[in-house]
């Protein structure tokens, strides 16, 4: 079989134009590149959002669990996902999404039992979530009752 030397070089340029093209899209397919930096847990939540009591273990007879966290690399309309686990029982409790609204920012979420229902005594955990992959996780207790 005789290939000329042409078409050889032809074929090797429209290879490398795809190469290039291809590595040109990268950035369009791939995922972002988002990192929750920073995560607390608390009592409570200022005006500014930023947290009031933080802690990690959580008084009996607490209603609301506050969690403030950070994020940086992240793209205005990502959807993040927030999934909150009893794991003294393996029960998932709440899962939510929603969009990032800035490259950089803060962001709170929180557990909210019903008014007069406090949250059982154990082990919870939170996981911020993007496309299925833990970015972040975090536990956090509610004590017994002395």
């Amino acid at each position: 079989m005789n290939i000329s030397r042409p078409l050889i070089k032809g074929s090797l340029l429209f290879l490398g134009g795809l190469l290039f093209l291809l590595a040109a899209c990268e950035g369009v397919f791939s995922h972002s590149s988002l990192e929750i930096t920073e995560v607390k847990t608390s009592l409570g939540i200022d005006a500014d959002r930023n947290p009031v009591d933080v802690t990690s273990e959580f008084p009996p007879g607490t209603e609301t669990v506050y969690c403030s966290f950070f994020w940086k690399g992240g793209k205005p309309s990502l959807t993040v996902r927030a999934r909150w686990h009893y794991t003294s029982g393996d029960i998932p409790i709440l899962d939510t999404s929603f969009k990032l609204t800035r490259v950089s920012d803060r962001g709170v979420l929180s557990l909210k039992m019903p008014p007069g229902k406090p949250l059982p005594a154990g082990e919870y955990r939170l996981d911020i979530e993007m496309n299925g992959k833990v970015l972040k996780s975090v536990p956090f207790t509610v004590l017994t009752t002395k």
